[in-house]
Order: structure tokens, then C-alpha cells, then sequence
């Protein structure tokens, strides 16, 4: 939810390669504007980025995410199956098997790299040593966002249509790829265990040296695992 598209950039490198790519910023994300009187549900979102699609004409496509994107990606294969040649999860949540809580928001303002290290923790198997201007920088970004995402992003998921998508998944047709960051502690494994059995047409891969975001953290596997996906589908 502190994210934006900027995190896919070095996996895109490798996959536009190959494929064209499009990374939008959901709805109240990166450069879009965080106004708190739009509809930051998950279905909300299926629809900001059904229109953003309409708007620039691409009418099928693969389509994937990590954490709210996967769970966007994987709404919006629900509505709108005959658009999505493939679905491609990464460390999604969307379904609710537990009381584990996922979208939590961050809580108190960070003060120093210490608390920045706590959120980078939740988000990274190996925490990176940042120099201090990045360091300062993120802290001043996720400050600035923290009061939309704890009182307006996070609200709207878990009182929004499509949070739980436990007893619909099972009618996702389209080949899918569940990619996951084996020591995510935000979404747990269960969660891409319930997928895989869930999804008929799925495979399920776990990558071993990473956390909630595997593609900041090794992006060039998380990119070679799409394009093995993509060509064996």
C-alpha cells in the first residue's frame, strides 16, 4: 500500500524484452490522486483499472501483481475473465482463512531508520542498507501517505466489495502463475496453498530468499519465472 509501479522496473527490464508492458499505478497509488472520497475497495480498483484499460484500448492481455495488485488482478479476473489470457499472483492476498490480519496500514509516524527498518522488515527477507538521503526520503513519502492509508485505503478494503474472494476463486479459468516470496510474513503461505487447490489451471512456485515483495528483491527471478509461465501456458 507505501508502493507504486516503480517496484516492477527491473523485472520489466528483463520481461519487455519479450512482451509489452503497461504499469499503471492503482487508484490512490503513486502519482494518482489520494482523494478520500473515491471507492479504494478492491472492486473499486477492478474498476479503475478496467477503465484506465477501456481508455487505452488493450482489450486482452496477461495480467498480474503483487500484494493489493495481486488481489486487484485476481478480482478483476473474476469480472472480467474473457480479458485475461493469464493471471500471474504474487504474494496476493484476497482470501480469509484465519484471523490474520493483512492490509493493517502502518500505524504511527516513523521517526528514524530504526522504524523505517520495521516496515522495510515486513516487506524484505534481507532489510537493505539504505544510504540516509533514501533512507529520509522513504521516510518522509510513507509519513505523508499514512494518514490516507490508515483511514482511508485500508477502511475501504476490508469493508469493500471483493475483499473475500475465499468461495469464488474456484472459478478462475485462465492459467495462472502463483509466485510467492516464501518468507512472507504479511500474506502466509496458506494463503498460495489455498490458490493452488483452488485454481484448477495453476502452478505454484515459491522463491526461497524472499519476503512479501520478491520482485524488489530479486526481480531478474521473479522475471525469469513469468516468461518460463508464460511460454509453457
Amino acid at each position: 500500500m507505501g508502493d507504486d509501479k516503480s517496484s516492477f522496473l527491473q523485472s520489466a527490464k528483463l520481461l519487455s524484452k519479450k512482451y509489452n508492458l503497461i504499469l499503471p499505478d492503482l487508484n490512490g497509488h503513486g502519482e494518482n490522486v489520494k482523494d478520500k472520497k473515491r471507492d479504494y475497495s478492491i472492486k473499486g480498483q477492478t474498476l479503475f483499472l478496467q477503465q484506465f484499460l477501456k481508455a487505452i484500448n488493450v482489450q486482452q492481455f496477461y495480467l498480474g501483481g503483487n500484494s493489493i495488485g495481486g488481489h486487484t488482478a485476481l478480482a478483476y479476473t473474476l469480472h472480467y475473465p474473457k480479458q485475461v489470457k493469464a493471471l500471474i499472483l504474487i504474494n496476493a492476498p484476497g482470501v480469509t482463512l484465519d484471523d490474520h490480519v493483512v492490509y493493517g496500514g502502518f500505524g504511527k509516524p516513523m521517526k528514524n531508520k530504526g522504524d523505517l527498518d520495521k516496515v522495510l522488515a515486513r516487506v524484505f527477507y534481507k532489510i537493505p542498507d539504505l544510504p540516509a538521503p533514501i533512507a529520509n526520503y522513504m521516510i518522509t513519502t510513507v509519513n505523508g501517505s499514512l494518514d490516507f492509508v490508515d483511514n482511508a485505503l485500508v477502511p475501504a478494503i476490508l469493508n469493500g466489495a471483493d475483499f473475500d474472494l475465499k468461495d469464488k476463486i474456484q472459478k478462475i479459468t485462465a492459467p495462472t502463475l502463483i509466485l510467492w516470496g516464501k518468507h512472507d510474513s504479511v500474506v502466509k503461505s496458506n494463503v498460495s496453498d489455498y490458490f493452488h487447490q483452488k485454481i484448477a489451471n495453476s502452478s505454484l512456485i515459491f522463491i526461497q530468499d524472499a519476503s512479501h515483495s520478491p520482485q524488489l528483491e530479486v526481480p531478474n527471478e521473479v522475471a525469469t519465472a513469468v516468461l518460463a509461465f508464460l511460454e509453457k501456458k
